[in-house]
């Protein structure tokens, strides 16, 4: 995954969270506001922040759609 997707992936999480839980809205806000003033080249240079921020990617969408099917429910 390219700097420029993780920037873009990490905006639509940000929109998605806010009406499934804001207090990931929150903690997607804190990182995006690091990353964002990242240049991509120093981005990619740091492999485990890059790794770093696409687990968190991963496991944010996975917990929006778990969150997502729960309320669903009730």
């Amino acid at each position: 995954m390219r700097p420029q997707e993780i920037k873009e992936q990490l905006k639509s999480l940000i929109e998605a969270a806010s009406t499934i839980d804001p207090s990931l809205e929150i903690r997607l806000k804190q990182i995006n506001r690091w990353v964002k003033d990242v240049k991509p080249g120093s981005l990619t240079a740091k492999k485990f922040v890059l790794f770093f921020l696409q687990q968190i990617i991963i496991d944010a969408r996975t917990y929006l759609s778990f969150a997502d099917r729960n309320l669903l429910k009730i």
